[in-house]
């Protein structure tokens, strides 16, 4: 009699010890890619659990390379390659430190501009210009915390250097109120300053812009007005300076034929030119640029000229007494007391009364 049997379905030992391969296989292979440096991630599983990184090798997980380069295996099978996106801490903090740097600079020229355009206007020190000072300045550790600090740290030093230059420094950087680029150029010759450091930070934080702020208010009338007496004491300063040194040279030639008392009547004629020449040029001057006709560095040179011609012109007409004083509240009173009309000899010898008044006093 024959036995008869059934097959197997492989839930039996033999099945049993066929799924023991297939994980032991898969144990195996999972250790031999750990030793090899691939960490194996099961997609959307990361987080779950402290050794979940570590997970089995199933389509759809992600490895990580030592490079920073990330291995994504889709579901289906295929490979790509993504960029990981970061950035070394270190070059993040410099950054940060940029960031926190620049806004603080931008803080100050905020709080500083009004100050840098007014004095523009009024002293014709460029708004940029003394602006990109105060900011290499404070780069050199120098503090620059209020408007005090801001006008002696910034603006008179720039004055200074502006008085001290010579004739032709002056006319060739330093007589500009709104071009910044030819003033940096001017401190790097007259003072100790980096015009590449100055132009730098001009066109860094934008300053420019707060020169053509000052060429738009010098449209304005009032500021028109303040501009024209801002160059009206600038020619009237270089005609006086003009008539002392010609007043110097005449009375060294004549010292050895003047008595004492002569020469004391010569220090006053000295003082009478040069302090009523400079008002009589001023007013000159200030005539002139209301015609709109002096506009240009040349034309500015050529106002000198004229108003110094003009000035020694009326000073040639002068009392030799005073005579009677001006009613100031009869009518055409302001013709007479035109001091830069020639034939108001009078109204010169007034104002020369008073400086000799102000002189005594020791203002």
């Amino acid at each position: 009699m024959r036995n008869n049997y059934s097959p197997g379905n492989g839930t039996g030992l033999g099945g049993l010890l066929k799924g023991l391969g297939v994980i032991t296989a898969l144990i195996l292979l999972v250790g031999l890619l750990d030793k090899a440096g691939v960490r194996i991630s099961v997609q959307g599983q990361e987080n779950k659990g402290p050794n979940a990184y570590y997970s089995s090798a199933i389509p759809g997980a992600a490895s990580e390379k030592a490079d920073g380069e990330v291995i994504v295996v889709s579901p289906e099978g295929n490979s790509t390659y993504e960029e990981e996106s970061w950035e070394p801490v270190g070059r993040s903090a410099k950054a940060s430190h940029a960031t926190r740097q620049t806004s603080a600079v931008d803080d100050w020229v905020g709080r500083f501009s009004n100050s840098a355009i007014q004095q523009a206007i009024r002293q014709g020190i460029p708004a940029g210009i003394a602006l990109a000072v105060g900011i290499t300045k404070m780069e050199e550790g120098v503090h620059i915390d209020s408007w005090q600090a801001f006008m002696e740290k910034v603006i008179l030093p720039l004055a200074h250097i502006k008085d001290s230059a010579s004739e032709n420094d002056r006319s060739s950087y330093f007589k500009y109120s709104a071009n910044s680029s030819r003033w940096a150029d001017g401190l790097a010759r007259n003072a100790n300053f980096s015009a590449s450091v100055l132009k730098r930070n001009l066109d860094r934080y934008s300053l420019h812009e707060y020169d053509r702020a000052v060429k738009e208010k010098l449209s304005d009338k009032d500021v028109v007005d303040i501009e024209t007496e801002r160059k009206a004491r600038a020619v009237a300063d270089e005609v006086a300076t003009s008539i002392r040194n010609r007043k110097a040279a005449d009375t060294g030639s004549r010292r050895s034929k003047d008595t004492e008392a002569a020469d004391e009547a010569a220090e006053w004629e000295n003082f009478y030119d040069e302090s009523v020449g400079h008002e009589v040029a001023k007013e000159i001057a200030r005539k002139k640029l209301k015609s709109g006709q002096y506009i240009s560095e040349e034309d500015m040179s050529q106002l000198v000229e004229e108003t110094n011609t003009e000035t020694s012109k009326v000073l040639d007409n002068n009392l030799s007494f005073l005579g009677r004083k001006i009613n100031r509240n009869k009518p055409g009173a302001e013709q007479k007391l035109d001091i830069s009309d020639p034939g108001n000899a009078q109204a010169r010898e007034e104002l020369y009364q008073r400086k000799l008044q102000e002189k005594r006093r020791g203002n």
